[in-house]
């Protein structure tokens, strides 16, 4: 992997997930953001605290990650309530070609 830092660190920065003026998640903005820090980093975060995961549903981050197409590695965010939900959501990233998860701990 290469890496982007001067001194030889990696970068995967937090994408914020962006929403239209309706208040739904707009994957095509998601996926220029997406596209314009590729040149720069290692490997991109989604849906993690600072993608407001918590105000998506699940089938709007599971329909987020279909449409995405990550030229890097990707962790995703796992933020569930309970273990099942959170295992779901795993799931979900892994068959999106999710090479980890940043999960909150469930209850």
């Amino acid at each position: 992997m290469k890496k982007s830092g001067k001194d030889g660190t990696v970068i995967f920065p937090p994408v914020p997930t962006p929403f239209t003026a309706a208040g739904a998640p707009d994957p095509g903005a998601l996926q220029a953001l997406i596209d314009a820090l590729a040149p720069d980093v290692d490997g991109f975060l989604v849906f993690g605290s600072a993608g407001e995961s918590v105000h998506l549903t699940p089938e709007e981050r599971r329909a987020g990650l279909a449409r995405l197409r990550v030229p890097k590695p990707l962790l995703v965010g796992v933020m569930a309530e309970s273990s099942p939900p959170a295992a779901a959501e795993a799931r979900a990233a892994s068959e999106a070609g999710a090479m980890a998860v940043l999960a909150t701990p469930p209850r």
